[in-house]
Protein backbone atom coordinates (compact mmCIF):
# COMPACT_ATOMS: atom_id res chain seq x y z
CA UNK A 1 0.00 0.00 0.00
CA UNK A 2 1.56 3.39 -0.68
CA UNK A 3 2.92 5.65 1.87
CA UNK A 4 0.13 8.18 3.31
CA UNK A 5 0.97 11.68 3.93
CA UNK A 6 -0.61 14.92 5.11
CA UNK A 7 -2.94 13.08 7.55
CA UNK A 8 -2.02 15.15 10.16
CA UNK A 9 -1.04 12.03 12.04
CA UNK A 10 1.11 10.74 9.50
CA UNK A 11 3.22 8.38 12.07
CA UNK A 12 0.58 6.88 13.66
CA UNK A 13 -1.59 6.37 9.73
CA UNK A 14 1.55 4.64 8.50
CA UNK A 15 1.48 1.55 11.36
CA UNK A 16 2.25 -1.72 10.35
CA UNK A 17 -0.58 -3.92 10.03
CA UNK A 18 -0.74 -7.47 9.97
CA UNK A 19 -2.96 -10.67 10.16
CA UNK A 20 -2.07 -13.92 12.13
CA UNK A 21 -4.09 -16.41 10.20
CA UNK A 22 -3.43 -19.97 11.82
CA UNK A 23 -5.79 -22.52 10.87
CA UNK A 24 -9.60 -20.76 11.15
CA UNK A 25 -7.99 -18.40 13.53
CA UNK A 26 -7.54 -14.81 12.85
CA UNK A 27 -6.59 -11.88 14.56
CA UNK A 28 -5.36 -8.27 12.93
CA UNK A 29 -3.42 -6.55 14.34
CA UNK A 30 -4.01 -2.66 13.33
CA UNK A 31 -0.82 -1.07 15.41
CA UNK A 32 -1.27 3.17 15.92
CA UNK A 33 -3.41 2.95 12.80
CA UNK A 34 -6.07 5.54 12.76
CA UNK A 35 -9.37 6.05 10.02
CA UNK A 36 -7.06 7.28 6.93
CA UNK A 37 -5.47 4.17 6.77
CA UNK A 38 -8.81 1.78 7.74
CA UNK A 39 -10.18 4.10 4.76
CA UNK A 40 -7.25 2.81 2.50
CA UNK A 41 -7.40 -0.79 3.93
CA UNK A 42 -10.84 -1.23 3.13
CA UNK A 43 -10.58 0.24 -0.07
CA UNK A 44 -7.67 -2.60 -1.11
CA UNK A 45 -10.60 -4.79 -0.84
CA UNK A 46 -9.27 -8.01 1.43
CA UNK A 47 -11.13 -9.98 3.64
CA UNK A 48 -10.51 -8.61 6.79
CA UNK A 49 -13.05 -10.64 9.30
CA UNK A 50 -10.99 -11.60 12.37
CA UNK A 51 -11.88 -13.54 15.81
CA UNK A 52 -9.84 -10.80 17.81
CA UNK A 53 -9.29 -7.40 16.49
CA UNK A 54 -6.06 -5.44 18.39
CA UNK A 55 -7.83 -1.84 18.04
CA UNK A 56 -5.55 0.44 16.71
CA UNK A 57 -4.34 3.62 17.79
CA UNK A 58 -5.53 2.54 21.78
CA UNK A 59 -9.04 3.05 21.26
CA UNK A 60 -8.79 6.71 20.09
CA UNK A 61 -12.11 8.00 18.36
CA UNK A 62 -9.47 8.52 15.58
CA UNK A 63 -9.24 4.62 14.75
CA UNK A 64 -12.21 2.03 14.85
CA UNK A 65 -15.02 3.51 12.30
CA UNK A 66 -18.03 1.91 12.25
CA UNK A 67 -17.11 1.05 8.37
CA UNK A 68 -14.24 -0.91 9.47
CA UNK A 69 -15.14 -2.74 12.25
CA UNK A 70 -18.35 -3.70 10.36
CA UNK A 71 -15.74 -5.50 8.07
CA UNK A 72 -13.64 -7.08 10.41
CA UNK A 73 -16.93 -8.42 12.79
CA UNK A 74 -14.29 -9.47 15.79
CA UNK A 75 -15.70 -11.64 18.09
CA UNK A 76 -13.17 -10.08 20.82
CA UNK A 77 -11.61 -6.67 20.87
CA UNK A 78 -8.15 -6.04 22.52
CA UNK A 79 -7.38 -2.09 23.39
CA UNK A 80 -4.09 -1.68 24.83
CA UNK A 81 -4.12 1.74 26.97
CA UNK A 82 -2.53 2.55 29.91
CA UNK A 83 -4.29 3.14 33.53
CA UNK A 84 -5.25 6.75 34.13
CA UNK A 85 -3.56 8.01 30.48
CA UNK A 86 -4.17 11.60 29.90
CA UNK A 87 -5.48 11.41 26.41
CA UNK A 88 -8.54 9.84 27.10
CA UNK A 89 -8.17 6.42 25.40
CA UNK A 90 -10.36 4.46 24.73
CA UNK A 91 -13.02 6.62 23.74
CA UNK A 92 -16.46 6.05 24.18
CA UNK A 93 -17.48 6.45 20.59
CA UNK A 94 -14.93 3.80 19.65
CA UNK A 95 -16.34 1.52 23.23
CA UNK A 96 -19.92 2.03 21.35
CA UNK A 97 -18.73 0.78 17.83
CA UNK A 98 -17.01 -2.21 19.13
CA UNK A 99 -20.06 -3.22 21.13
CA UNK A 100 -22.77 -2.84 18.25
CA UNK A 101 -20.85 -4.99 16.61
CA UNK A 102 -20.60 -7.75 18.77
CA UNK A 103 -17.48 -7.54 20.16
CA UNK A 104 -15.82 -8.65 23.91
CA UNK A 105 -13.81 -5.52 24.77
CA UNK A 106 -10.22 -6.87 26.54
CA UNK A 107 -8.67 -3.85 28.14
CA UNK A 108 -5.10 -3.41 29.57
CA UNK A 109 -5.85 -1.26 31.72
CA UNK A 110 -8.58 -3.04 33.45
CA UNK A 111 -7.37 -6.63 32.38
CA UNK A 112 -3.54 -6.23 32.97
CA UNK A 113 -1.24 -7.27 30.22
CA UNK A 114 -2.88 -10.09 27.24
CA UNK A 115 -1.25 -12.44 25.57
CA UNK A 116 -2.44 -15.10 23.30
CA UNK A 117 -0.92 -18.47 23.09
CA UNK A 118 -1.43 -21.74 20.95
CA UNK A 119 -4.26 -23.41 23.36
CA UNK A 120 -5.95 -20.27 24.19
CA UNK A 121 -5.76 -17.17 21.94
CA UNK A 122 -6.17 -14.59 24.85
CA UNK A 123 -4.04 -15.13 28.41
CA UNK A 124 -5.21 -12.79 30.28
CA UNK A 125 -1.74 -12.27 32.65
CA UNK A 126 -1.80 -10.17 35.97
CA UNK A 127 0.42 -7.29 35.73
CA UNK A 128 -1.21 -4.44 37.03
CA UNK A 129 0.67 -2.99 40.05
CA UNK A 130 -1.42 -3.18 43.63
CA UNK A 131 -4.44 -4.80 41.34
CA UNK A 132 -5.07 -8.15 39.35
CA UNK A 133 -7.53 -8.90 36.17
CA UNK A 134 -10.85 -8.43 37.57
CA UNK A 135 -13.27 -11.59 36.87
CA UNK A 136 -15.93 -9.18 36.25
CA UNK A 137 -14.51 -7.35 33.93
CA UNK A 138 -12.43 -9.27 31.66
CA UNK A 139 -15.00 -12.06 31.50
CA UNK A 140 -14.19 -14.84 29.41
CA UNK A 141 -13.55 -14.96 25.72
CA UNK A 142 -16.57 -15.68 23.29
CA UNK A 143 -16.26 -18.44 20.73
CA UNK A 144 -14.86 -21.00 22.95
CA UNK A 145 -11.38 -19.90 23.54
CA UNK A 146 -10.27 -19.27 26.57
CA UNK A 147 -9.36 -16.31 28.85
CA UNK A 148 -6.62 -17.02 31.81
CA UNK A 149 -6.12 -15.25 34.71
Amino acid sequence: MPFLAETGDDVNENSIVAMLHHNDFRELFMGDAGESSEAQILAFGDDLRANILKVGHHGSQYASTPAFIAAVHPEAAIISVGRHNTFGHPSPSTLATLERNGAKVFRTDQCGALSPSEDNPIDVIPTLSNATPMAHVCGSFPGGYGVQM
